[in-house]
């Protein structure tokens, strides 16, 4: 009988070898698939202008998981939303791989911190943590900070927000070329629209006005 059991025991422990190693072995190829793939998207270049709408025009790229906003170590073209703990680098172009990081410049509206209007984009999501997921809980006249590529801090106050089709691209263009607009673009409904957070910077007499006008 011992005989017949270690039979038994030996036959379902080599079963179950073969079984581990069958697992692991598909593990590894999964892992080695999804290296290959993010290899591959890493070699990947948009300078189209075409592509550098994608944010606007097209779907955000395919996160697949959360989205977490790393610490920023140098405050150097950086989006600081404090009461929402949004910290995010401000890439130089709106490609997937950009937009996968932090959040994109559009190149054809002013560098950051220049009189002209200055527009982001960035992910936002119902299933997925991402970057901007906040910023649809801000009210007209919150302020938020941005730091330029000299690290000079620039507060903006929020003047509209509205939901415009993926289509709309005038709120790109520059509302006065005298002044520091800067515009937050992300997604809405399902990705579907675009929710546009307009700011600008503002005297302490233009914010006390703008607040009697909001009362009225």
């Amino acid at each position: 009988s011992s005989l017949i059991f270690s039979y038994f025991y030996l036959n379902h422990k080599m079963t179950n070898d073969i079984l581990n190693i069958a697992k692991s072995s598909v593990i590894s190829t999964e892992q080695s698939t999804v290296e290959q793939e993010l290899e591959t998207e890493n070699k990947k270049t948009d300078t189209t202008d075409a592509e550098y709408m994608d944010a606007l025009t097209g779907e955000f790229a395919d996160i697949g998981k959360d989205q977490k906003v790393k610490k920023v170590k140098e405050y150097v073209n950086v989006l600081e939303i404090p009461q929402y703990d949004i910290l995010a680098k401000i890439y130089p172009d709106v490609s997937r791989t950009s937009l996968a990081y932090g959040v994109g410049h559009y190149p054809q509206t002013v560098e950051v911190g220049k009189n002209g209007n200055c527009a982001i984009a960035g992910h936002s999501s119902v299933i997925y943590d991402c970057i901007l997921n906040e910023v649809k809980n801000m009210q007209i006249l919150d302020s938020f900070n941005v730091y330029d590529k000299n690290g000079k801090k620039h507060v903006y106050y929020v003047k509209t927000m509205k939901v415009v089709e993926p289509t709309d691209m005038y709120v790109l263009d520059t509302t006065d070329r005298n002044r520091s607009e800067f515009t937050i673009i992300t997604c809405t409904n399902g990705g579907k629209q675009r929710l546009v957070i307009n700011a600008f910077e503002m005297t302490k007499e233009e914010i006390e006005n703008a607040k009697k006008e909001e009362k009225e």
